[in-house]
């Protein structure tokens, strides 16, 4: 994957100086960030059903 990343053309506008682009920072931006953000919705969902669950829970 990362040698796929290599392929594409990271071009920047006339004028501009040169970017430097890692491959570590685009393995973060491509797979580690949304694999955190995806990971801290699913947290943030198991809570929020967590919470209701106990709130509505019936104890006869």
């Amino acid at each position: 994957m990362i040698d796929a990343l290599a392929l594409v053309p990271m071009k920047t506008l006339p004028g501009w100086p040169e970017a430097d682009y890692s491959s570590v920072h685009m393995l973060m931006l491509c797979v580690v960030w949304p694999i955190a953000t995806a990971i801290l919705f699913f947290l943030v969902g198991w809570g929020i059903h967590v919470a209701k669950g106990r709130g509505s829970d019936d104890s006869d």
